[in-house]
């Protein structure tokens, strides 16, 4: 493992570590968005190419 996936791996653990419990809700609903932002982008680049 080279000192550059570890350090990487120890940033991107520490920017996961939120203070506040996960809500199912939150997430559930994050998840929505972003399945909605993406529909949207693919239509956009579907109208785009026709």
């Amino acid at each position: 493992m080279s000192t550059r996936y570890s350090d990487s791996y120890v940033f991107s653990r520490a920017m996961d570590a939120d203070p506040r419990p996960a809500d199912p809700v939150d997430t559930r609903v994050t998840l929505i968005v972003q399945l909605f932002l993406l529909a949207l982008a693919g239509l956009i680049i579907a109208l785009a190419v026709i």
